[in-house]
């Protein structure tokens, strides 16, 4: 398939998917491999942890240029709950050059200079499509939703997964749904998570919210070839819009060459920090000056603008804190408080019993403040982009809720009772990064021998543990 366009390949593909008798989820979690790397080991444990009794909730679509060359693992092949969409050599560049020319609205040769140039950056600088994640799912939006998802989210390969049903269930009704961690957490940080935040695809105000962030926007080009020349810059060449002006003005490193402090920060922004002012009439006057684009009339941004409905479900478990996680038929969960055998025999009780329930939404609670910036443990975003970091403090007395922003801006809690027991508590899913970091002394050696731990217990009959 090598050399053939990528829209084409996905026709292809698409039309076979839909000819055969299961149709896929309707979610689809997001993750794109490309350059001559392969994948991590540790990509198994995240394929084999979405198989569970009864289907998958979720389907993992693997976006990749070749699957061989990638090194996609055993695992992730021939079943049900990963989908792997093979584009030819340099597809997955192609695909997002196009997806953001087509989001910047060019044409002509200022489209094909832009999509020259995110292609150009990816091959010197696989890396930064990391920094690219809002453009994965707009991207191949069409496509997935040809496919019959109607949410997707981008995602990472360093992540176990367990039963999403309950809290895809619980976000219905929100054009955005993204976690907070599911032990409580004090202040609840409000930000887009870079391993699940689910979206809308149905919703322009949702997958074009990238548009508010300058340099993933009208300043790409310039922010692609800072990447490219390297060196310094000095402080007041470091963004490329006024840092007190509307929108999510973004710092560039020191050395713009690197990457971001934070690749989340400024869609964070985007999505949980309201639209005030004139900030329309600016998107639409910033686009004016984009060339070749055919811009936005002030009406059309006011409607891209629209106030979103935003949920932060309590639904992972962190990776800050050593306590075992387990994996066992197709969840993960931790004990509250029981340790060694006594956690093993009550996880392996808890395994047995009959799936929970959605999280049960109380009615939302009085509006609660926002504290932004918010300086408790969020620092990292506001280096890269200082409207970024928000929170609220959790609510007295209870053991969980969720964070609505309703729509309007307004931000309440609504109490839940999220999958669990008094000595079991379960999530969405388990993000190990830190676990699987030398640093932190738990892992010894190469990536690929540190990680190969993490492969074999997933694959051993249960009880499996992480740690």
């Amino acid at each position: 398939m090598v050399g053939c366009p990528p829209r084409a390949l996905l026709r292809a593909f698409l039309v076979a998917a839909l000819a055969a008798p299961a149709a896929p989820a309707r979610v689809a979690l997001v993750a794109l491999w490309l350059g001559d790397g392969t994948m991590p080991r540790y990509a198994a444990t995240t394929c084999a942890s979405l198989a569970r009794p009864g289907g998958a909730a979720a389907t993992l679509v693997l976006v990749v240029d070749d699957a061989d060359r990638a090194g996609v693992p055993a695992s992730c092949r021939g079943v049900d709950h990963v989908q792997i969409w093979e584009l030819g050599a340099g597809g997955v560049a192609r695909g997002l050059a196009a997806g953001a020319a087509r989001g910047l609205r060019l044409a002509g040769d200022a489209r094909a200079a832009v999509e020259a140039l995110v292609v150009k950056t990816l091959a010197a600088k696989p890396r930064v499509v990391i920094e690219l994640k809002p453009l994965w799912l707009y991207a191949w939006r069409d496509e997935l939703r040809a496919a019959g998802f109607d949410r997707a989210s981008y995602a990472d390969l360093d992540v176990v997964f367990g039963d999403l049903r309950p809290w895809v269930a619980a976000g219905d009704g929100y054009d955005v749904a993204t976690w907070a961690f599911a032990t409580k957490e004090d202040p609840v940080r409000l930000f887009a998570r870079g391993q699940l935040m689910l979206l809308d695809l149905a919703s322009d105000a949702a997958a074009l919210r990238w548009l508010r962030c300058a340099h993933l926007s009208t300043h790409l080009a310039a922010n692609l070839r800072l990447k490219l020349e390297g060196g310094s810059a000095a402080p007041a060449a470091r963004n490329f819009e006024p840092l007190g002006g509307p929108g999510c003005p973004t710092v560039l490193p020191a050395r713009p060459g690197d990457r971001y402090v934070s690749a989340e920060a400024c869609y964070s922004c985007a999505f949980f920090s309201a639209v005030a002012g004139d900030e329309a009439a600016a998107f639409s006057a910033r686009f004016a000056g984009l060339a070749g684009s055919a811009g936005f009339a002030v009406a059309e941004a006011r409607a891209l603008l629209a106030p979103l409905s935003v949920l932060t479900l309590p639904a992972v478990f962190s990776d800050h804190s050593l306590d075992r996680v387990w994996w066992a038929d197709g969840r993960v969960v931790r004990c509250a408080r029981l340790r060694g055998g006594a956690c093993a025999a009550r996880v392996a009780a808890y395994a047995a019993s009959a799936p929970r329930a959605a999280p049960a939404l109380g009615p939302p609670g009085a509006p609660e403040p926002v504290e932004r910036p918010c300086g408790r443990g969020m620092e990292w975003l506001n280096e890269s982009c200082p409207r970024s970091s928000a929170c609220a403090a959790a609510p007295v007395g209870a053991a969980a809720a969720a964070a609505a922003l309703d729509g309007g801006g307004a931000l309440a809690f609504r109490p839940l009772a999220p999958p669990g027991d008094d000595a079991v508590v379960e999530a969405a899913m388990f993000h190990f990064r830190i676990w699987s970091d030398r640093r932190d002394g738990l892992f010894q050696g190469s990536t690929r021998e540190r990680h190969s731990r993490l492969q074999r217990l997933i694959s051993r009959p249960f009880p499996t543990r992480f740690g």
